[in-house]
């Protein structure tokens, strides 16, 4: 996990001197760690999720491909949630909940439920561009509950909230 942290701390080195998104897909050509690998994956595909959405579908593919090797389910539960993001963009609703869901599932199951807020909210996301009001507000409280649970930041608790108060202004 050094290892990773210091290679990290190369690249970001190197981000000064070149694009963001060109730096990172010169590091990821040249990375040999699985793990490095699903972090540049990840960050390129939010890099490119609102300019190019074909590129950041390929790389969100390759992230979920890479993440079934990896011995980090935390890794593997992050490509999924990265990857219903990048459904959810495209407006593919079915597939971002297929994905939001592993993305729980693969956090609740390994003790990891602090982190299954995010895949919450966005499957609030999903059911409020659906016009389904109750079970966006549903998924909006469960990730809510899960925030205030762990005392995680209070930027994502006000997302989430304010989040409920769209919802709250359609029903």
């Amino acid at each position: 996990m050094k290892s990773l942290f210091f290679s990290l701390l190369l690249f970001i080195g190197h981000l000064s001197f070149a694009g963001y998104s060109d730096s990172l897909q010169a590091a990821l050509k040249n990375v040999k760690d699985d793990t490095t690998r699903l972090f540049l994956l990840d960050e390129l595909v939010w890099e490119y999720l609102y300019s190019d959405i074909d590129k950041s579908q390929n790389y969100a593919v390759q992230a979920i491909f890479l993440s079934q090797k990896s011995e980090y389910p935390r890794l593997a539960a992050r490509a999924h949630h990265t990857r219903a993001t990048v459904f959810l963009q495209q407006n593919q609703n079915d597939s971002a909940l297929v994905h939001f869901r592993k993305a729980i599932k693969v956090y609740t199951d390994n003790g990891l439920e602090n982190l299954s807020a995010g895949s919450y909210n966005g499957i609030g996301n999903v059911y409020i561009y659906r016009g389904v009001f109750e079970k966006s507000l549903e998924n909006y409280l469960q990730a809510l509950r899960i925030l205030e649970k762990y005392n995680s930041h209070k930027q994502k608790i006000g997302l989430v909230t304010a989040n409920i108060g769209v919802v709250y202004f359609n029903l």
